[in-house]
């Protein structure tokens, strides 16, 4: 059950869990990583989208994905500025943060208030994320664990490679997705091969109700708009990836043969644990 607190600046109502309004002081637990959609993780994201309806968290991804094609790494922006406002209204006023390495070990936590502990977060999980790297590669190929489970968690694999590769490049991905493409989502499969002004058009209509599919898929439309992504997967159908405008091998070392026919002198780059990556390019 979810009870208005307020407005977006675009006019879509806040709606938060109604336990929210039944306390008195409420305190956040959150862990921070890089994020496509907000920078960072953590923070005021336990409201947004944490304890948010529907509706509220579906206005916040679609105002993701027609600014950016990701936020990753960027601690300041637009959408961290709506969490931080959602927060505010539903009365979040403390915030207990930590950050975990690679295979779950605390590295840090902190407690305070709610955008100073963030800060200091951030500046950890940097520490522990960001990774130098060269730009304008060529090729990057990419394994998507541990986010492997299904696309809807593997796709983080694209934000760190879009970060690293050239326009015109190619992003191989290996991920074995043995649920499929998405099961909470189905309608990507359809939308992700449309161009992005089109899913916009139909989510901003109401042709398209789930939002948070729709802001996916004009994220993943804009991201093939600028380099070739190509899906490996035992998992995810040869028709089912190319509806959604992705190349498809059912094989890694085929796939890495001939995508890499299409370059003289290929630069390469290879990224392993890809959704957790903040790719740190050497200018």
């Amino acid at each position: 059950k979810q009870v208005r607190v307020g407005t977006m600046p675009s006019g879509a109502p806040i709606e938060v869990t109604k336990e929210l309004s039944k306390v008195d002081f409420s305190i956040g637990i959150g862990c921070v990583t890089p994020h496509h959609v907000s920078g960072f993780s953590g923070g005021s994201k336990i409201v947004l989208p944490g304890v948010s309806g529907e509706r509220t968290v579906g206005e916040m991804h679609m105002l993701s994905a027609r600014l950016r094609r990701s936020f990753l790494g960027i601690e300041e922006n637009e959408i961290r500025d709506l969490m931080d406002l959602v927060a505010e209204k539903a009365g979040l006023r403390g915030l207990i943060d930590l950050v975990v390495d690679g295979i779950g070990r605390p590295t840090w936590i902190g407690a305070g208030g709610v955008r100073e502990v963030f800060k200091e977060a951030v500046k950890e999980s940097r520490r522990i994320y960001e990774v130098e790297s060269p730009g304008n590669l060529d090729v990057v190929i990419a394994s998507s664990y541990p986010a492997d489970i299904e696309f809807w968690q593997a796709h983080k694999s694209l934000y760190p490679a879009d970060m690293v590769l050239r326009d015109g490049g190619t992003l191989i991905l290996a991920t074995p997705c043995p649920e499929g493409v998405a099961r909470t989502h189905p309608e990507v499969i359809e939308l992700a091969g449309l161009p992005p002004e089109e899913i916009d058009k139909r989510a901003r209509s109401g042709l398209v109700k789930d939002l948070i599919g729709a802001a996916n898929s004009m994220v993943w439309s804009k991201i093939r708009s600028r380099i070739r992504v190509v899906i490996v997967s035992e998992g995810i159908r040869e028709d089912e990836a190319k509806s959604m405008g992705f190349e498809w091998y059912g094989e890694l070392q085929e796939a890495i043969d001939k995508e890499l026919r299409r370059f003289d002198k290929p630069r390469i780059g290879i990224m392993k644990n890809a959704p957790e990556l903040l790719p740190k390019v050497q200018v």
